[in-house]
């Protein structure tokens, strides 16, 4: 098994009590993220950001950014740990406190920087967590996903055009079906506990969601 490493972003309301039903090899909280972990108790391998906003916790490792910088601070925290390692070695990437809350120029920010170059090495390990809400991004293949019974809602979200989309053992399935455009179908769900999913081309992110 290959290393699971967690980031706490800072978001408000991460869904922290997430980290009691996995393990994980390495925990690095992002600005007020880090604060948050600390304050629930947790020890953090790296604390990292600007904490413009907070105080600075306890950690093994910390790095003060400055405030005026091109990354964000979730950003540069990233490749600033997965640069360090193999990326052979890295099993999953979990983030937490990304999408949930705050503002909604950093909930974009943090749905599209996977697509940059630097960071697309990684895309099909990054698992982005909130309360009632999941996230992967795949690339081109075919692949079977397991019902989160947490969760009612399946979505597939096209961020680039896609072809020959095809949903099996869903609501509302699909057969290669194409997108010239970038697309989001939302609220499908699953029949089983299992469905499967396929696409030629294109970049895509697939949701579990669950209504508050």
């Amino acid at each position: 098994m290959g290393k699971k490493i967690v980031f706490c972003a800072g978001a408000p309301d991460p869904d922290l009590a997430y980290l009691k039903t996995i393990s994980y090899d390495m925990l690095i909280g992002v600005d007020a993220g880090a604060k948050r972990l600390v304050d629930a108790g947790y020890v953090l391998d790296w604390a990292i950001g600007d904490f413009d906003s907070v105080e600075k916790p306890d950690s093994k490792e910390s790095i003060v950014l400055p405030c005026e910088k091109d990354d964000t601070d979730l950003q540069y925290a990233l490749m600033h740990v997965l640069s360090q390692e193999n990326d052979d070695d890295i099993e999953e990437i979990i983030i937490l406190g990304s999408l949930s809350g705050g503002r909604i120029d950093h909930l974009i920010c943090n749905l599209w920087f996977v697509y940059q170059p630097r960071f697309q090495k990684w895309l099909t390990k990054y698992h982005l967590i909130e309360k009632g809400n999941t996230m992967r991004f795949y690339e081109p293949g075919e692949y079977t996903l397991t019902h989160d019974k947490t969760k009612k809602y399946l979505s597939f979200i096209g961020m680039t055009p896609l072809k020959a989309l095809s949903l099996i053992n869903a609501k509302y399935p699909l057969n290669k079906a194409n997108y010239e455009y970038p697309v989001s179908l939302i609220s499908n769900e699953f029949l089983t506990d299992t469905m499967t999913f396929s696409f030629e081309e294109g970049l895509m992110c697939v949701m579990q969601t669950a209504d508050k």
